[in-house]
């Protein structure tokens, strides 16, 4: 079950302001919201906000629907030999679905050979649809891939 942060959820903005006030680094990231200022930030479509809050709902729904996810899912840890990529492959309980998890925590594109990881070679990201071709996959910078 992930655990996400509220003001990762609503994309707040540090609180520099917060810091100076308090003399405490924790502040950083303590905002406090009025209701109504929340609902309104939410509401406008252009705001950075609102586009992070919609981008976390996506993705939780995503993750909600695969049953690789599912907490008793099985993980095991694959070690791709890139130093930026975390890569591991989730299995449901049942175990008909496999996800191959890839973040890239680095500044440069990663390819990935999926042989690496066994089984059939996902077809897409489930992220953003793209197909995955060829048993290689390019992650962004900074990038996320749930393949399947």
């Amino acid at each position: 079950m992930p655990g996400i942060y509220f003001h990762s959820l609503v994309g707040t903005r540090n609180s520099h302001k917060g810091v100076q006030q308090t003399g405490q680094n924790r502040t950083i990231n303590r905002r406090k919201f009025a209701l109504d200022e929340l609902r309104a930030i939410l509401a406008d479509e252009r705001s950075a906000q609102r586009m992070v809050f919609e981008g976390y709902k996506r993705l939780l729904a995503v993750r909600i629907a695969q049953p690789a996810f599912h907490p008793d899912a099985e993980q095991a840890v694959i070690d791709t030999g890139h130093l930026s990529l975390i890569s591991f492959v989730r299995t449901s309980p049942d175990p008909l679905q496999r996800i191959v998890v890839l973040a890239n925590v680095g500044s440069e594109p990663v390819e990935v050979d999926l042989a690496a990881f066994g089984g059939e070679p996902p077809e897409r990201n489930l992220i953003d649809d793209r197909t995955v071709a060829g048993g290689r996959y390019e992650v962004e910078p900074f990038g996320l891939a749930w393949l399947a």
